[in-house]
């Protein structure tokens, strides 16, 4: 088998792709590949989230393996996280398909065959991979209904191959209404698809949100069309104390859990409280809280705290460093302008991170916690 392996500027996010087939899992049938991807998303912009102003652009990692719609797995990981938490991960074995978090240790469950996703791609808003629809006509078709132009722009080289850009707008509207009672409506934002036509893929979907929108670039990093699946490669393989979801409830500010109660932590004097929020997993159930302060002229703290999962604290990133907070181990990582500190405080994870605090105001902070 001739194997070939691309390395590609490209994206993160896809529709959908069917190739029939009854070969062994270990087997590389036609339409199969594997691709691996990454998303930055911008966040230079009047409201954008306070963990991208701090860190900068938030990026999410993809790894893909398709064998066909009945066995494929997705593994999607963030590269800035303090802890080895590894992949979140969704994977059908050609029976059952299965998403698993570990942050929260909790999965769940459907029927393949009866859940309809047979086929189901990994679910970000670029676009990437497969040409949706099975063809560039089809395709740019479908996009013309979404947008007011799409249109062919030139031809460039990606890695040594011929890509077709296309480029689409606006990305975004928004409505405001004025002194007289006016609506006006806005539009902004521009699009760009690089496809590859002889392979039948999209290589890279980026979108220029301008002040108004959300900005990214997704870039394919590796493509191998002609893949060597190892063994047990697409077998759901749950780990030790992880916890089935059966809910199927949409997630309300009402109904979301909280395990055990969260950590009283005090902030000095000096920094502004600027609010709070969170993320929900699977049930309902926070995996994440997060406090923001800020301080003249541009300093930025955050406080997130997360429930230990049935699994277990993972390890430190290799890169910090062991540091002592009273009684408790914690670790410390200063990354380009700003530090960072985790520790386990009975059963909760807590991170503190800021670009205007030294090290030794966060230690405070966190020997303060209770």
């Amino acid at each position: 088998m001739i194997r070939r392996a691309i390395a590609l500027l490209g994206a993160v996010a896809i529709l959908g792709l069917t190739v029939a087939c009854n070969a062994d899992a270990s087997e590389a049938p036609e339409g199969a590949f594997y691709l691996e991807a990454e998303i930055a998303v911008s966040v230079d912009r009047p409201g954008g989230e306070l963990i991208g102003s701090l860190r900068g652009p938030m990026m999410t990692g993809l790894r893909w393996w398709y064998r066909d719609p009945d066995h494929f797995r997705h593994e999607y990981y963030h590269p800035s996280d303090m802890l080895e938490w590894g992949p979140r991960w969704t994977a059908a074995d050609g029976d059952d398909l299965v998403f698993y978090d570990p942050i929260t240790a909790r999965y769940q469950r459907w029927d393949l065959e009866e859940s309809g996703f047979s086929g189901m791609y990994p679910g970000f808003s670029a676009v990437l991979g497969p040409i949706p629809g099975g063809t560039i006509d089809v395709f740019l078709d479908d996009w013309r209904s979404r947008v007011e132009r799409i249109e062919h722009v030139g031809t460039e080289e990606l890695l040594g191959r011929t890509v077709q850009v296309y480029e689409y707008g606006p990305t975004s509207s928004s409505s405001t209404g004025s002194s007289s009672g006016a609506v006006v409506d806005t539009t902004s934002g521009v699009g760009r698809f690089y496809i590859d036509e002889e392979a039948g893929f999209i290589l890279r979907n980026s979108v220029d949100g301008g002040m108004e929108s959300q900005s990214f670039n997704a870039e394919l990093t590796l493509l191998d069309l002609e893949p060597e699946f190892e063994d047990g490669r697409f077998d759901i393989d749950l780990p030790d104390g992880a916890v089935e979801d059966e809910s199927s409830e949409s997630c309300t500010s009402e109904m979301r859990r909280i395990g055990p109660p969260f950590v009283n932590i005090p902030v000095p004097a000096g920094w502004s409280y600027g609010g709070s929020g969170g993320r929900s997993s699977p049930g309902c159930v926070w995996s994440e809280q997060v406090a923001s302060y800020s301080k003249e002229p541009a300093g930025i703290l955050l406080i997130t705290q997360q429930p230990v999962p049935p699994t277990g604290v993972p390890d430190a990133r290799r890169d910090a460093t062991p540091v002592a907070i009273g009684n408790l181990e914690g670790y410390r990582l200063t990354v380009e302008g700003y530090e960072r500190l985790v520790w386990v405080q009975g059963e909760v994870i807590v991170t503190i991170e800021s670009n205007a605090a030294p090290f030794e105001e966060l230690l405070r902070i966190a020997e303060s916690a209770e």
